[in-house]
């Protein structure tokens, strides 16, 4: 069993909330003419110190998988959250938008987590 990082959960969902021009879920991360975007895997990545390798694509998807030390984007965000495979795959899922994402955190952290007025239903 694993705990699950509620700060790092908590700060990625804020992050996204307070900036969703920064925030894509059908994309690990991909750069705009704004910036990057990323879903929430990438957000977490990022947030504890990776770096996203925008050379290095996905030949089935051609999406940006990698952190630049060859790691996947799903793995290190996994690892850094203390995620199981099984709630990765739910949190990291592309058809999930906010409010989804809230309510899961909020199942994740037993409560602790709770969405902001902002994000509604």
């Amino acid at each position: 069993m694993t705990e699950v990082n509620v700060p790092l959960l908590r700060k990625a969902l804020e992050h996204i909330t307070a900036h969703p021009e920064e925030w894509d879920q059908t994309q690990w991360a991909q750069q705009t003419s704004c910036g990057t975007a990323c879903c929430v895997a990438g957000h977490v990545a990022l947030m504890t110190g990776h770096e996203i390798d925008f050379g290095r694509v996905d030949v089935y998807s051609e999406m940006v998988t990698h952190t630049t030390t060859g790691r996947y984007i799903e793995d290190v965000a996994r690892y850094e959250l203390g995620l199981t495979s099984d709630q990765s795959r739910i949190l990291f899922d592309e058809m999930n938008r906010l409010p989804t994402l809230w309510a899961y955190a909020k199942h994740l952290s037993n409560g602790e987590i709770t969405a902001p007025p902002e994000v509604s239903a």
